[in-house]
């Protein structure tokens, strides 16, 4: 489940390391539901966002104006090349496994 707009706007916790940076996670299709999300994540100079279970093409353009590496998990050779079509700097595979229990849950 991805983080509320509380957990997002949250004041960063402290780091042991100075000048470390996270990345963000996001289920596409629940960033659909709610891209001001991105807007949020991106405010904050993430060192990357990775999308998941989606097409990348609405956001890659924000990302990549926001000067953010973007990955993108894919299960098969045409999730990947949608993703590479709109500009993912690198890919990763999602396990079979895990795309039929995420699409068993989101049918709940």
């Amino acid at each position: 489940m991805e983080p509320s707009p509380a957990v997002l706007s949250a004041p960063p916790c402290r780091r042991r390391a100075v000048g470390s940076r996270v990345g963000y996670g996001f289920i596409t299709w629940l960033l659909a539901e709610q891209p001001d999300l991105l807007d949020t994540a991106l405010e904050r100079g993430p060192a990357a966002v990775t999308l998941s279970f989606g097409d990348p093409g609405p956001f890659a353009a924000r990302i990549r104006d926001a000067g953010v590496p973007l990955g993108c998990q894919v299960s098969g050779a045409a999730e990947a090349r949608r993703a590479l079509d709109a500009g993912v700097d690198g890919l990763s595979r999602r396990a079979a496994r895990v795309a039929a229990t995420a699409s068993a849950t989101a049918r709940r």
